[in-house]
């Protein structure tokens, strides 16, 4: 999804330099974390964070103790989490 992100801006005319260290992501899952991980760095995209764990239960990003804020998000919400 982050590397599709990328292509947009590119596509759309803007600069994607713009977005580095700009790029953030959270995956339960240990595999696709580390797919997610390569596949930005096989793309060429650089200075990135991916993280991984459970964005609901165990947000990773935060400023200062306060969760980070971004100007944009994009998710594939769990729809099969149990509650």
């Amino acid at each position: 999804m982050l590397l599709e992100a990328l292509h947009l801006v590119k596509e759309q005319g803007g600069d994607e330099k713009l977005m580095l260290g700009k790029l953030y992501g959270q995956e339960k899952n240990l595999t696709t974390s580390a797919i997610a991980r390569m596949n930005l760095f096989l793309h060429g995209a650089e200075d990135f964070h991916i993280e991984r764990g459970d964005t609901l239960r165990q947000p990773a990003f935060y400023s200062g103790d306060s969760l980070a804020t971004f100007d944009c998000v994009i998710a594939n919400p769990p729809f099969s989490l149990d509650r």
